[in-house]
């Protein structure tokens, strides 16, 4: 009898010697997400350890954050739809990043409270709202459970003795590396880390967790207001870069268009 074609691909595909002598994991949680304002396609999703002391930053599309909004409670899947380009020019432009509401002299503007209060350390809902008075609160969640990811998850828990993990382990070419472990074999498989944190969102039974290398290289001190929120350079993608190197030149900061060109030309 033949063995079977998953579980030699589940051995194949088993974590790493290299990346299981690095597995001393930090726990992360999730905090909040930004979006740019006037560019409805980039968002910024921040991530803290336990302690909420420093924080990692990473950039994600606009659809990834119509996802999590989903799962914020901040948006019916029933109302999902993508800016117009009429819809982007009438945006506030005060800000990079945030809803509009930050300091104009500030290039990131401030997260909305509801989300920021996602884990409910300063209010009784997840979005900072009594759940026995949000009744489009408890209808989202009622629709939320029953979206594929969610219904995915519970099959997963319920049906196996698999017991997931998102871990970020790494950065390269502007993007972070992420992997969803299987606890309990080491088995690992690739995703985006966006969508690495959004699994953990869909369901907090599955730990965040990242390399604490990584973490140490790449976190900075927590700022809750969401105000001047800096990103590492090599976490923004080629197109972003080139932005910023124009932006620069404009603005005559020759020492920071220096360090951006080359940045750009490591990555040729």
């Amino acid at each position: 009898m033949g063995s079977d074609p998953f579980v030699q691909k589940k051995r194949k595909r088993a974590l790493p010697t290299h990346l299981e002598s690095r597995m001393q994991k930090l726990r992360l949680k999730f905090q909040y997400i930004q979006t740019m304002v006037g560019c409805p396609d980039i968002a910024l999703i921040v991530l803290t350890d336990e302690q909420e002391t420093r924080q990692l930053n990473i950039v994600c599309d606009g659809y990834t954050r119509l996802q999590f909004l989903v799962r914020l409670n901040q948006l019916d899947p029933k109302n999902i739809r993508f800016h117009t380009t009429e819809e982007e020019d009438s945006e506030d432009s005060s800000g990079i990043f945030g809803q509009g509401s930050g300091d104009s002299s500030s290039p990131f503007g401030q997260q909305d409270d509801q989300e920021q209060d996602f884990f409910g350390n300063h209010a009784q809902g997840s979005n900072g709202i009594d759940p026995s008075h949000d009744l489009a609160g408890q209808q989202a969640s009622k629709s939320n459970s029953q979206m594929l990811p969610e219904v995915l998850v519970s099959m997963i828990q319920y049906m196996t003795n698999i017991h997931l993990e998102s871990y970020i382990y790494n950065v390269y070419d502007g993007e972070y590396r992420a992997l969803i472990v299987d606890q309990r074999t080491g088995t690992t498989f690739r995703v985006r880390a966006a969508d690495a944190v959004l699994l953990h969102v869909v369901n907090r039974h599955i730990p965040l967790t990242v390399d604490p290398t990584l973490w140490m290289h790449q976190s900075m001190p927590f700022k809750k207001d969401g105000q001047n929120v800096a990103l590492p350079i090599n976490t923004l993608s080629v197109p972003m870069l080139k932005e910023a190197l124009n932006r620069a030149i404009e603005d005559e900061r020759y020492e920071a268009a220096k360090f951006i060109k080359e940045e750009l030309e490591r990555r040729r």
